[in-house]
């Protein structure tokens, strides 16, 4: 999709106000005359009406503009802030509620999206992990431990004795039946 159509698409859906304001030829002028109090040169001048209508449109959140402004158009953070102060005053704030209402779709709009991108994602995973093939494991799970050392008692070191033999024969008895 091309940004024509993009805009296209966005007008479409824009609140009757913000159609208004963006057709209106007073819109031009308002952004000469900030751009002559902020000293700057047509095609910064052009770079500005871009990223307002770029909020006015939806496509860019109001969170982000002096952000935008300032990077856009290589500028100091309160040079940034000067300026949207200006299109706040002029351009914004005769379009807050209807700004503030697309704002809050948009952001709804973009929540979604990104839940349906994690469920996705989720979704591709959970699959990943469903084709994998087990993986067989050739290690034994529990080894058994070593055998414990056996102590072998060594001799004392005192002289071995005979064992005594007796010398008269043990007496026979007799049993009686």
């Amino acid at each position: 999709m091309n940004t024509e159509q993009i805009i296209k698409e966005r007008l479409d859906v824009l609140p009757e106000e913000i159609k208004m304001a963006i057709k209106s030829t007073d819109l031009a002028v308002k952004f000469n005359t900030i751009s002559e109090k902020h000293n700057l040169l047509l095609d910064k001048n052009a770079i500005l009406q871009n990223e307002t209508m770029f909020v006015m449109l939806g496509l860019e959140s109001t969170n982000d503009f002096v952000k935008n402004i300032e990077r856009e158009l290589d500028i100091s953070r309160n040079e940034a802030v000067a300026i949207t102060m200006d299109i706040n005053k002029e351009i914004f704030d005769p379009l807050r509620s209807s700004l503030q209402k697309m704002q809050e779709e948009v952001d709804f709009e973009n929540e979604m999206e990104q839940e349906i991108e994690k469920e996705t994602n989720n979704a591709s995973t959970i699959g990943n992990i469903e084709t994998q093939k087990p993986k067989i494991i050739s290690e034994p799970i529990a080894q058994t431990p070593p055998p414990a050392p056996v102590k072998i008692p060594t001799p004392s070191p005192t002289t071995p004795t005979q064992p005594s033999i007796p010398t008269t024969p043990p007496t026979p008895t007799l049993c009686s039946s």
